[in-house]
């Protein structure tokens, strides 16, 4: 028997039909577009558009199989184009079949073109696939400055940047509000897509006028970030300077309250703004982050002033217990008078720590905490000649006991 011999074509169709039957959708893909045409040799058109909607941010990608006669490496190309037809970032040359093209692209309407420039002919598929960024994305587009930033009521952050809207413009910059209540330890966990990771990709911590406090790279997929914030509210913005990089994250927020209940009512930075001692117990805390535009003299909580009578030749005695993250001989805590005088003070080391003042004439002093370093809760117990006004009816006046430990 003879076997005919069998030409080119048979090895090109061969390796067309492997490459079709290896090639499949990615995992987490939907497809989002099918499209076929025929470009005839020596006649109109030169291209083909096609609408494609992407539904949510994420990587698109487009498979071109085509005839033998529409290959070329310099007369053929496939792009995408936003809403006024002007092309978006790169293209891709169709010079083998199947040829694959992927772009980052944002929740918008966007059209696929597909043209020639010389005459290369012949049929051609398309097929246009959404790996979404993130499917938990919490942000309300568009949030890319400090007036639109997205909220979540469980400060769940998640959403995705680095995609492209139109020609020229990337979604570089997400922002979220973040409200606290008093001073609280935040942990941030923060995961993201390995496409995104960059020491140009960003999270920082801003305040109300768009000033950044604090930051941290994405340098890695899996990381965490604590930080130890005043009241108020601030604003995290992640943002990228690095075209090349797109991709999904999610910021998982812990806020954990320093103390509570506090005795404090912030600002009580000043003599002048000392807040009155109404238990022989305070619990405070100092050494917090605070957002200066807010009315803060300082971007930390450094001092913590409170009030309280003495009666005549009375004694004022005071311990304070304090964890680790305050243990330091620069910090300290001070007994004053009216014209904020020290009369005795102790550094803030090893706790507890104790100072009392004797033979006091009858009047108002002041209990100064002061930190140069650190952060975190404290208790101060007073005893001595202290009047301590009776709680409000209703009011038992009674605040139960901090354990200060590390």
């Amino acid at each position: 028997m003879i076997r005919k011999k069998k030409g080119n074509g048979f090895y090109v169709a061969l390796f067309l039909c492997m490459a079709l039957i290896c090639w499949a959708f990615p995992a987490d893909a939907q497809e989002i577009g099918n499209w076929d045409g025929d470009f005839i040799n020596g006649s109109p058109p030169e291209y083909f558009d096609f609408p494609m909607t992407v539904s949510q941010d994420g990587l698109v990608t487009l498979v071109t199989t085509c005839d033998n006669t529409f290959l070329s490496v310099n007369f053929n190309y496939l792009d995408v184009r936003d809403q006024n037809l002007n092309r978006i970032g790169s293209y891709d040359i169709i010079d083998v079949s199947p040829s694959t093209y992927a772009i980052p692209l944002a929740a918008e309407n966007y059209t696929v073109r597909i043209g020639r420039t010389n005459d290369v002919y012949g049929h051609f598929n398309i097929q246009a696939t959404l790996s979404v960024a993130n499917a938990g994305a919490t942000e309300t587009e568009n949030n890319d400055v400090i007036g639109a930033a997205s909220t979540n009521v469980n400060n769940l952050f998640a959403g995705a940047i680095g995609h492209w809207r139109m020609k020229d413009v990337k979604d570089l910059s997400d922002y979220y509000r973040l409200t606290l209540s008093g001073d609280t330890n935040v942990h941030f966990a923060i995961t993201c897509s390995d496409s995104l990771t960059s020491f140009s990709t960003s999270l920082s911590v801003k305040s109300a006028s768009d000033v950044t406090m604090s930051y941290t790279y994405l340098s890695a997929t899996s990381l965490t970030w604590d930080l130890h914030l005043a009241a108020g509210t601030y604003y995290l913005r992640l943002y990228t300077a690095d075209y090349s990089k797109y991709g999904g994250y999610t910021i998982t927020t812990t806020a954990t309250a320093a103390v509570s209940p506090s005795s404090e009512t912030e600002n009580n930075d000043t003599l002048a703004a000392a807040n009155a001692i109404k238990s022989t117990q305070i619990l405070g805390s100092i050494g917090y982050y605070r957002d200066k535009s807010a009315g803060g003299t300082e971007y930390w909580d450094n001092s913590d002033y409170f009030s309280c009578q003495v009666s005549q030749d009375g004694t004022l005695s005071i311990e304070m217990l304090f964890p680790s993250t305050l243990d330091s001989f620069n910090n300290a805590v001070s007994i004053r008078d009216s014209s904020n005088t020290t009369f005795d003070f102790a550094y803030v080391t090893g706790s507890p720590k104790t100072v009392t003042v004797n033979n006091l004439d009858a009047g108002t002093y002041y209990i100064r905490v002061y930190r140069a370093t650190g952060y975190g809760a404290y208790q101060i117990n007073v005893s001595g000649d202290v009047v301590i006004p009776a709680p409000k009816k209703g009011n038992l006046g009674a605040i139960l006991p901090l354990l200060i430990c590390d």
